[in-house]
């Protein structure tokens, strides 16, 4: 967590049932992450 600026962080351990429904898929489109949201 240091390397990501957070060097007072704790890791929390998450179960692996929990980890495995997480979508796998391609990294995040840096275009689109700095458009603004629409909705809300």
């Amino acid at each position: 967590m240091k390397t990501l600026g957070y060097p007072a962080a704790r890791p929390v351990r998450l179960p692996v049932g929990l980890v495995a429904r997480l979508p796998e898929g391609p990294s995040l489109d840096p275009a689109a992450a700095t458009r603004q949201s629409t909705i809300g």
